[in-house]
């Protein structure tokens, strides 16, 4: 029960750092611009990211829009999980199991994280739509909404490409649970 307890606690801290080291790749490549909001949340991701991605900016350059040195320390993050539930469970350290973590597990928390955004951004923009916080959520999910929007078309008044978007990142999820 303590080892579960511990690989809980360390998975919950390894995730929300992956999960701001992504964040802040993804405002990146979008270019949303997440300084000046006045939300917090950008200088919550840059508090919490700049001590590994400031010093391999000077190491690791950029490739156009791919801010490379954001996304090594979440894929490093995500293999030292690995490493660390390898050991706990296996009493060993097994290539194979940390590659199939790293893969299925990164891409559980992109879907996630993609999922939590879209579910905070509807409901603010229903309850406070002029919030800045609400702003940047919307610049977050716009990359995915826009293609379901040339799709969807509005009904009654109401964008059902939020809805759409969930459903898509919940069947994605369940794909990934079964392997």
């Amino acid at each position: 029960m303590l080892l579960q307890i511990g690989l809980f606690l360390l998975q919950t801290i390894a995730h929300v750092l992956t999960a701001c080291f992504l964040l802040r790749f993804y405002a990146s490549l979008f270019r949303i611009n997440i300084h000046s909001n006045g939300s917090g949340l950008g200088q919550f991701i840059f508090a919490l990211t700049d001590w590994a991605v400031l010093p391999l900016r000077r190491f690791v350059p950029r490739i156009s829009r791919v801010d490379i040195p954001s996304l090594l320390p979440a894929l490093s993050v995500q293999t030292l999980l690995g490493v660390f539930k390898s050991l706990a469970l296996m009493g060993n350290i097994q290539t194979s199991f940390i590659l199939y973590f790293l893969m299925l597990d990164t891409l559980g928390l992109l879907v996630s994280l993609c999922t939590g955004l879209l579910i905070v951004q509807t409901l603010l923009s229903w309850i406070q739509p002029q919030s800045s916080f609400q702003y940047v959520l919307h610049q977050f999910t716009q990359p995915f909404l826009n293609p379901l929007r040339k799709v969807l078309p509005i009904v009654g008044g109401i964008d059902l490409s939020p809805l759409a978007a969930l459903l898509i990142l919940q069947m994605i999820s369940m794909v990934i649970q079964n392997y």
